[in-house]
C-alpha cells in the first residue's frame, strides 16, 4: 500500500509518455534499461540493442545471442552474451 501511495503522488508531480516499439523483424523486442538522455537498451530473441528517438541501433559482439540489460548517463552499457558453439558440460 506504501509503494502504491508513494507510485501515486509521484506520477502526479510529474509528467509521462508512454511509446511503443518493436524492433524491425524481430519477434519479440524487450526493453531492459533507459538512462537520463532517453536512450533505451533491451533484447531481441538473440541481438541487443539501443533505441534512440527513432533509430534501432544492434549491438554486435561477436557471440550468438547477446542483450544490453542496461546503459549509465555515460551511454556505457552492460549486458550478456553466449556462444553456443563453445561446448559445454554440467
Amino acid at each position: 500500500m506504501i509503494v502504491v501511495l508513494t507510485a501515486a503522488q509521484i506520477c502526479t508531480s510529474q509528467s509521462f509518455s508512454f511509446q511503443s516499439f518493436d524492433y524491425p523483424d524481430a519477434t519479440f523486442s524487450q526493453a531492459f534499461g533507459i538512462n537520463n538522455s532517453g536512450q533505451i537498451v533491451g533484447a531481441t530473441a538473440n541481438r541487443g540493442f539501443v533505441f534512440y528517438g527513432t533509430t534501432f541501433s544492434t549491438l554486435v559482439v561477436g557471440s550468438q545471442f547477446n542483450g544490453a540489460i542496461g546503459i549509465n548517463n555515460r551511454s556505457q552499457i552492460v549486458g550478456e552474451h553466449a556462444d553456443i558453439s563453445v561446448p559445454t558440460s554440467i
